[in-house]
């Protein structure tokens, strides 16, 4: 437990703690997280010695995904940038008019990218994931307000308007499949996919679950008060043993295919900021605050009338 390597960076100024761990394998392992305004640092795990830096122009908040030795960075620039994670270097620099502010999703060695064009445009935009050549653009009905997500086989993207949308795209083509109300993903919500089914967890305490295939609604349920609870910082849902446990106001256990509870909300006066599952079904809950707390599946013994000796 004791500290082998120390390193100092600049305070970060302004937006959230962005960081990820990159590396590995043939790479040196590093940690890549916010300096400054409008810097990323690779510190080396090892030594705690810098690697690399690299420098936006802009100062927006930074977004990231890593794929094997590239990280794909956006920043609110008008520009996609794809790193070497050894030595920081652009590998390729993808550029459109546009901000690209929501972090990249990968899919089938495709890069899908939404960029914002002012108060009533948007564009989302498909890349090879290797050499930075675009594979296809499709405009959007207004400006994106969420990162797009993968389900089945379409990309999905919130889109704001006078009613926010959730929008479908072919991942091959970029055509547009279908539009619905957005169930919550443009302010904050997060989702899953199950089957062909995309489920999203509102932060008014709904949770949604939507037909892939056409984005009917398949059903719905309240988990939480809107206005009285308290929300998560983190609404990821995960699916353990047939199981989807649901952060809200409290932690809820419901069965994926048609929303229903499962058992009753945890016992817990945490708000659970951050949840985990492991393989057992138990829960580790932790709150902002500081505080982190455990549970284990309770053991029940059901009647199965009917049998025989």
């Amino acid at each position: 437990g004791e500290p082998y390597c120390s390193t100092h960076i600049s305070p970060r100024i302004g937006g959230p703690p962005v960081g990820l761990m990159a590396g590995g394998e043939n790479l040196p392992p590093v940690a890549v997280v916010t300096e400054g305004s409008h810097r990323l640092v690779a510190i080396d795990v090892r030594t705690g010695e810098p690697r690399w830096r690299f420098a936006s122009r802009s100062g927006g908040e930074f977004r990231m995904t890593k794929v094997g030795r590239l990280l794909l960075v956006t920043c609110g620039e008008e520009a996609i940038h794809a790193l070497d994670i050894a030595n920081g270097e652009d590998v390729w620099r993808f550029a459109e008019r546009g901000c690209f502010q929501f972090k990249p999703l990968i899919s089938n060695e495709t890069v899908i990218a939404a960029a914002v064009r002012g108060r009533r445009e948007g564009a989302l935009f498909a890349v090879d994931l290797y050499s930075g050549q675009p594979r296809w653009r499709r405009e959007l009905q207004g400006p994106p307000t969420s990162d797009p997500r993968a389900a089945a086989n379409v990309a999905l993207v919130s889109i704001a308007g006078e009613e926010a949308t959730l929008g479908a795209h072919c991942l091959q083509t970029g055509e547009s499949l279908w539009e619905t109300k957005d169930p919550g993903l443009g302010i904050g919500g997060a989702g899953l996919t199950f089957d062909e089914t995309w489920i999203v967890n509102a932060p008014f305490g709904q949770l949604s679950a939507l037909d892939v295939r056409s984005g009917n609604l398949r059903w719905n349920t309240n988990l939480a008060d809107a206005l009285a609870d308290e929300i998560p910082r983190r609404l990821e849902p995960v699916l353990r043993g047939g199981a989807l446990f649901v952060p809200a106001s409290s932690v809820h256990v419901v069965r994926p295919a048609d929303g229903q509870k499962l058992s009753a909300s945890l016992p817990c006066d945490l708000v659970p900021d951050l949840m985990r599952v492991d393989e057992r079904g138990w829960v580790y809950v932790a709150e902002e605050s500081g505080y982190l707390a455990g549970y284990a599946p309770k053991p029940m013994l059901t009647l199965i009338r009917g049998g025989s000796r």
